[in-house]
């Protein structure tokens, strides 16, 4: 069977991704997540992810928190959210392929795609072009018609689900938003 290694970025995504493609891989899960603010926030997704992989018996792999490298790649773009973003996908996806390789495992992909609040294209230009660059094969797939279902099936579980994509920005994006309510 082929391997893959699935850059997770939370639970949820974990869960709705796998339904998707776990009969047609050996699967593999990456946590690693710099981007996540504040620790707290990293913990309880950490946690979440964990417990549902522990119940779907997926092999984990947990790389480092390293905040202080995600703020030092995003420097200077803190005030332009499209090159923020693209920045924390490059950081995050091209540990996933780095990963992939040290362990010839022959294809990666990212629980972010099945997110309609993420850039879709962006993410999928870059794991593409990191394809590309460090020969590991990049399995798509659109899971975004299916996200709300997925949500509701998941919650049904009663794991931890966050309000905010993660970095400190969108943090702040989602207070100000209730602020504004």
């Amino acid at each position: 069977m082929r391997s893959i290694l699935i850059h997770t970025c939370c639970g949820f995504c974990g869960f709705s991704t796998l339904k998707n493609i776990k009969k047609q891989f050996d699967i593999k899960c990456l946590w690693y997540n710099p981007n996540i603010h504040p620790l707290q926030e990293y913990e309880k997704r950490l946690n979440a992810f964990k417990l549902w992989a522990q119940n779907g018996k997926y092999e984990v792999i947990i790389d480092l928190y390293d905040d202080k490298h995600w703020f030092k790649m995003i420097e200077g773009k803190e005030n332009n959210e499209d090159l923020r973003c693209l920045n924390c996908y490059k950081i995050r996806l091209q540990k996933t392929v780095e990963i992939a390789k040290q362990r010839g495992i022959q294809y990666f992909t990212t629980t972010l795609l099945i997110s309609p609040y993420q850039k879709h294209e962006m993410i999928k230009s870059v794991c593409f072009d990191l394809a590309d660059k460090n020969g590991v094969d990049f399995y798509y797939f659109d899971e975004r018609p299916n996200f709300y279902n997925n949500k509701n099936e998941y919650h049904k579980f009663g794991f931890y689900s966050q309000k905010y994509c993660g970095c400190v920005y969108s943090q702040r994006e989602q207070e100000s938003k209730k602020v504004r309510e």
